[in-house]
């Protein structure tokens, strides 16, 4: 749910003969962080960060540190920042060392169009140096309103002397507190509220390993909420969320067009879902975006642009005039995939279709996604099915229903040069995937295709880009 992120670039020394001796080359010495929280869920947050400074590569990497923050709802000051150089002597950083940056972010420009930052520039930053500095952020509103949730991952990459997290929250509200690997929990309560204290400790830290997981999926954490459980976050959604279901004359007459002399129900779903993929162009938003703005499906159909809520709303309404219910779920849109014991709304943060009587899901923000398949990213996952106040998951990724063949040829010419033409053929979330990739201008496939610098991609032929229902092949 923070909108706020610190970005610490760190570069490591990656050795792989022994774990052991793998060194990240700087150590986030102490951390503590200070939430009061009132009663209308907004807060103040009061952090403390010392960085110790282990090699030369993070002296250039740290010495400039960025604070990001969402300035539509979070107002962000830094209190105090200084260098303590190896004598122990302290180098206080200068007002004007401190600097506001625009975010550069371009993707997902429409939801981070907000995200702000603040930079530090430390002096004399040298191997062996700390950096030290605190800042303090205020909500300006609650982004869940009556509500408050914070969650932590904590990496394995990384040295961690000691995290802590205080947490006081007002009399009226109660904390429901999930963790792994993390010490702490509930150390008073008076008039004033709980106060909560965690702590987290890693001495040492573990290389990457190619594919590992996201951090959600295996790393310690705390994550605490005011939501019981999932299903009362996703009560949360549906009471706050300012809806307008009902389709006026105009959409109900373009549906009756589209689906003219269409009796069956299956067919009549494959028609709108196809038409709202194709002509709904969609617009990623925040879940606190989403939460706030309020909907109504004819202007979301005029208008012709949306978020997942959109699309799934859209959908939804679409569907209902012929006769077929569907309902919202909840997914992670990104490499989440255990998310059912975390009632967190930064995790399930994309809505897409349910349809029950089919046992279906629809996601109709995936513009190259085939009728009853789901982007490749959004297979095997959990799901938060919200009218049925259930858990559920989308299908697993299947080998035999998702391919690529591959045929070519290879001559041999004299001068030893090997000319290869290759046709690829793919099918189910594969094709999906590549249908996306393939989206972008020839120019721009060209080195995707050359593994390297002896190889020289002449031409690029693409077939069946536009008919979700054939095969790609390029």
């Amino acid at each position: 749910m923070l909108g706020m992120r610190i970005f610490l670039i760190f570069i490591f020394f990656y050795v792989t003969d022994v774990f052991a001796q793998y060194e990240p080359t700087s150590d986030e010495e102490k951390t503590v962080e200070t939430f009061s929280v009132r009663n209308d869920g907004t807060y103040t947050l009061t952090s403390q960060h010392l960085i110790s400074i282990e090699s030369n590569q993070s002296v250039s990497e740290l010495s400039s540190l960025r604070i990001s923050f969402n300035s539509e709802y979070e107002d962000l000051k830094i209190v105090s920042a200084f260098t303590i150089r190896n004598n122990g002597t302290r180098l206080k950083v200068k007002r004007s060392a401190i600097n506001f940056i625009e975010s550069s972010l371009k993707e997902d420009a429409f939801q981070k169009a907000h995200v702000k930052s603040i930079e530090i520039n430390f002096p004399d930053v040298q191997v062996g140096s700390r950096l030290c500095f605190t800042y303090r952020l205020k909500t300006k509103f609650a982004p869940l309103p009556n509500n408050f949730e914070l969650s932590h991952f904590y990496s394995p990459h990384l040295k961690n002397g000691e995290y802590v997290t205080n947490i006081n929250i007002a009399p009226e509200m109660s904390l429901n507190v999930m963790m792994f690997g993390v010490k702490g929990g509930l150390i008073a309560q008076d008039k004033r509220g709980s106060h909560y204290q965690f702590t987290f400790r890693q001495d040492g830290a573990l290389p990457f390993e190619s594919g590992e997981l996201n951090l959600e999926d295996f790393a310690p954490y705390l994550a605490v909420s005011t939501f019981k459980n999932s299903r009362e976050l996703a009560r949360f959604y549906q009471s706050h969320s300012s809806i307008a279901l009902s389709p006026n004359l105009e959409l109900i007459n373009f549906v009756e067009n589209l689906t003219f002399g269409i009796s069956d129900k299956i067919n009549s779903a494959q028609l709108i879902y196809d038409w709202v993929r194709s002509n709904v162009r969609y617009q990623p938003a925040s879940m606190f975006a989403q939460l706030t703005k309020a909907r109504d499906v004819n202007k979301i159909f005029q208008n012709g642009y949306g978020d997942s809520l959109d699309h799934q709303l859209l959908l939804e309404a679409m569907l209902r005039l012929k006769g077929i219910e569907s309902f919202a779920a909840l997914i992670n849109d990104g490499r989440v995939f255990n998310l059912h014991h975390l009632n967190i709304a930064e995790i399930q943060n994309h809505f897409i279709n349910y349809i029950p009587t089919l046992d279906m899901y629809l996601d109709s923000t995936a513009k190259y996604t085939p009728f009853g398949s789901l982007p490749f990213s959004e297979l095997g996952k959990s799901t938060l099915l919200l009218n049925l106040d259930v858990l559920g998951k989308t299908p697993d990724l299947s080998a035999d229903e998702n391919d690529i063949a591959l045929e070519g040829d290879i001559q041999f010419k004299e001068n030893a040069v090997v000319f290869i033409k290759n046709h690829y053929v793919m099918k189910g979330a594969v094709a999906s995937f590549y249908r996306k990739i393939l989206g972008e201008p020839i120019s721009a496939l060209k080195p995707l295709f050359s593994g390297s610098d002896n190889v020289n991609v002449v031409k690029i032929s693409l077939f069946n880009m536009d008919d979700v229902e054939k095969p790609p092949i390029y």
